[in-house]
């Protein structure tokens, strides 16, 4: 499963399929339990009860869970029971699937230690912003992102920071915090200067290829991706409604770089319509 803008979207192909829709090829966390509309679905997207969703639960030493429908990492949590006795999991998540209307369950991500670094308790991923218009994808700016001290999310909203990257993937020593003062260390006192990502091409190569390849729909997507501890990159979440163009302008700007009159110049021609505009009235 992997949400974007608070759509879900299968992502295991089905059975007998081929492998042709490259939708499949893109790399996610590992999805064991969901809630949807008061139903429950394991990793395979079999209809479970809720006695086995719980069950599931009970058997896990640590997961993540987190709202479907969320913004800014509201309701995010990291869940270690492995010192629990077995009575008090099933109790308590028994508890936790009646707590969340709709969430998804998955597996924690192991990150690379030189993001782990920023912040150890939060995955810490790179908002990478594509631009796909006129039949060319370009990246338009990245940030890395990092939670405060204890969070589990790394949301700017939650009191997280954004670090400006390069086209290299390094780390400009500029970053943004709570109030949109400007940092040259994390909050742990650790220094941005010198930093880089580790494989950032690799990322920037998957989301290049990915954007048109998938959602040609959209021309402006901002991706979070973690890198694992295998320095994989792992698509945590694409945002298409607001990819918070502000920061990153604040960081790296011109946002759009040398396509800003292409932009504007789209923008001119196609004014925007909402779907509602073609209901009748």
């Amino acid at each position: 499963m992997l949400i974007y803008d608070s759509l879900l979207v299968e992502t295991e192909p089905p059975e007998n399929e081929t492998g042709a829709l490259t939708f499949y090829r893109l790399p996610r966390p590992v999805t064991h339990l969901m809630k949807l509309e008061d139903a429950y679905y394991d990793g395979e997207q079999r209809l479970v009860s809720e006695n086995s969703a719980v069950g599931l639960l009970a058997g896990m030493d640590a997961f993540l869970i987190k709202p479907l429908f969320c913004f800014g990492g509201s309701g995010v949590r990291k869940i270690n029971q492995a010192e629990l006795p077995p009575d008090r999991r099933k109790a308590e998540a028994a508890a936790l699937v009646r707590e969340y209307p709709d969430f998804v369950v998955q597996e924690i991500i192991r990150q690379h230690p030189l993001l782990a670094e920023l912040n150890p308790s939060s995955v810490n991923t790179i908002r990478v912003n594509t631009l796909f218009l006129n039949g060319k994808t370009s990246l338009c700016c990245a940030c890395v992102k990092y939670g405060k001290a204890g969070a589990p999310v790394d949301n700017y909203c939650s009191g997280g920071s954004w670090a400006g990257l390069d086209g290299e993937g390094r780390f400009t020593g500029q970053a943004s915090g709570k109030g949109a003062l400007l940092e040259d260390r994390t909050p742990g006192g650790l220094p941005l200067a010198g930093r880089r990502i580790p494989h950032f091409d690799r990322l920037i190569g998957l989301v290049t290829e990915m954007h048109p390849a998938v959602f040609p729909m959209f021309h402006l997507a901002g991706w979070d991706v973690a890198i694992n501890e295998n320095g994989e990159p792992v698509v945590v979440e694409i945002n298409f409604r607001n990819p918070v163009i502000q920061v990153a302008q604040m960081l790296t700007g011109p946002f759009f770089k040398e396509r800003t009159r292409e932009v504007i110049d789209y923008a001119i021609a196609h004014p925007f319509r909402s779907f509602t505009d073609e209901l009748l009235h």
